[in-house]
């Protein structure tokens, strides 16, 4: 347990604390959000009978606790933890349907002998876990289990869906053989003397609101998530997402704290991709506090070998490498929590792809006319689409096969097969004109799953706590109920937010999307020789390239 624990330092830097008995351990390292007190300390005992570890926070545990104080409970600390444990002690499992929140935690049964392990609905918080000699291993990250010899190969299926599309955290399945991710909104369970079981707990339903509830929702969210006895800051690209998120955290905290919202900048210093103006304009009408890092192609190289061992597994952009710098900067500010707009383009249509799904519902409500209408718009709307753009979303999305065979050309020289990432094309294509299920494949498989991990390794890595409004499940249950020409409309992504109020003009009808996006020319090209010798020297690169 302790060479589990070593390996995450930066996750829990405000206490740690160890559980045994004769067939368990439990080991926790504490953030203090929440009740800094030692007496929320983790494990957590609730009585004689629970022990809880938990990785994260339930927002909504004051009312939690006013419920459950009315049914005869008392407690002794000020901490979610407890509520959390009380909850569990009262409903059962069926207390993760009460909590809002995000989390990954363990709860052990001294009584029964029954270890029950849940995580959140979308997935904020990991939870990796192993088998070896009848042995069950828990994790926060895959390295804790590899620095046990655990995950000691290469999973080939996951390098196949990566490499060939991209896409990362689609199935249970890690990089690391033998090591697993429980899926969002999936319990796992073990009780005495029986074997590992997984299922799944949470179903994301549909939602009966107008396009008017979601403001409210959001606003709702935004509050929520400024829960804390710590300070709270904000990440801030420019974008719709983000600026919406500071506007409404300033506006909440503008009759509670006398210190403005502190906002955290990575200006790019390529000018195409430069979004600072944004963010000045975003800071000043929100009367926030805004602090700006520009990283250099000298500071991604020197941090790369860093940023790849908190990552643990693969990923795709140099814009993770600048949400790393934010986050660093973020604790150097002294904001141990941060808000951040992580899933508002998954459940509002923001993506340019998703002008696939404009064009299909204009084609079977209103036939060619409104069809035409629909594209003119998208290109009038949308900066990154053009007539070429559109077209290779079309096919990629519509046809799989096509989609299959050209990823296929390209990454000839690979030896893997194309059948796990066929599996995900198939889903998509199915899925094209159905905008419910595609974005259900947008949360669960195809692109939230990835941008999570991002976020939790870069956060936690600095001792920070990312917080993300739009992925509160009233605000994704009710955005998902929406038809497709409230999300997009007259060419125009993300629409309720862009007609909320709760944006400046500049920002609302924006026709860019970029968001962190780094200086990718400048910084590749600055060290692509260095990066292609360490490539051709990588033995499992070599393992797979024929």
């Amino acid at each position: 347990i302790e060479t589990l624990h070593s390996q995450i330092r930066a996750r829990g830097p405000d206490g740690e604390g160890i559980y045994r008995e004769s067939s368990l351990a439990l080991a926790h390292r504490r953030l203090a959000i929440i009740d800094t007190s030692v007496s929320a300390n983790q494990p957590f005992f609730w009585g004689n009978r629970y022990v809880v570890v938990f990785n994260g926070e339930i927002y909504n545990y004051l009312e939690l606790r006013v419920e459950l104080e009315a049914e005869g409970f008392t407690f002794s600390t000020s901490s979610d933890t407890e509520v959390l444990i009380a909850a569990y002690a009262h409903w059962g499992q069926a207390c993760q349907q009460r909590f809002n929140g995000m989390w990954a935690f363990v709860i052990w049964d001294r009584q029964s002998k029954h270890l029950f392990c849940s995580r959140d609905r979308f997935g904020v918080k990991p939870l990796y876990w192993a088998e070896r000699d009848q042995q069950l291993f828990l994790a926060s990250e895959p390295k804790q289990l590899r620095a046990l010899g655990l995950g000691a190969q290469a999973n080939r299926d996951e390098l196949s869906r990566f490499l060939f599309s991209g896409i990362v955290g689609a199935t249970s399945e890690t990089f690391f053989a033998g090591i697993h991710s429980l899926l969002p909104g999936h319990n796992l369970t073990v009780a005495h003397n029986q074997p590992i079981r997984t299922n799944r707990w949470y179903s994301c339903s549909a939602a009966s609101v107008d396009l008017q509830a979601i403001p409210s929702l959001l606003r709702d969210s935004v509050a929520l998530r400024l829960r804390s006895d710590v300070p709270v800051g904000s990440c801030l690209s420019g974008g719709l997402d983000s600026s919406a998120v500071v506007m409404l955290a300033s506006e909440s905290l503008s009759g509670s704290s006398p210190n403005p919202l502190n906002c955290i900048h990575a200006r790019s210093s390529d000018p195409e991709v430069d979004e600072s103006s944004f963010a000045s304009l975003v800071a000043d009408t929100s009367g926030s506090r805004l602090l700006t890092l520009t990283p250099s192609a000298d500071q991604f190289w020197d941090n790369l070998p860093e940023i790849c061992r908190i990552q643990d597994e693969p990923f795709g952009s140099p814009s993770i490498c600048m949400q790393y710098f934010v986050m660093q900067q973020a604790r150097l500010a002294g904001c141990p929590v941060m808000l951040d707009g992580q899933g508002a383009d998954e459940i509002l249509l923001g993506y340019s792809k998703f002008m696939v799904l404009a064009l299909s519902h204009a084609w079977h409500t209103g036939g060619i006319k409104l069809f035409l209408r629909t594209l003119i718009n998208s290109w009038s709307a949308n900066a990154s689409l053009t007539p070429s753009t559109t077209l290779q979303y079309l096919v990629a999305t519509l046809i799989s096969p096509l989609r299959t065979a050209r990823v296929s050309r390209r990454l000839s020289f690979l030896n893997l097969s194309l059948e796990p990432v066929r599996d995900l094309y198939d889903a998509v294509s199915a899925a094209a004109s159905d905008c419910r299920r595609t974005q259900l494949l947008e949360l669960f498989q195809t692109s939230l799953p990835a941008l999570l991990r991002y976020e939790d390794r870069n956060s936690m890595a600095h001792s920070v706590e990312a917080r993300l409004p739009f992925l509160d499940y009233r605000v994704v249950e009710s955005a998902l109920s929406l038809p497709v020409d409230s999300k997009i409309h007259n060419g125009w992504s993300k629409y309720p937010l862009r007609i909320s109020g709760i944006l400046p003009d500049a920002i609302a009808w924006r026709r860019s999307k970029l968001g962190f996006n780094a200086p990718e020319r400048s910084w590749i090209g600055a060290y692509s020789r260095e990066m292609l010798e360490q490539t051709l020297d990588s033995p499992l690169i070599a393992a797979i390239s024929d």
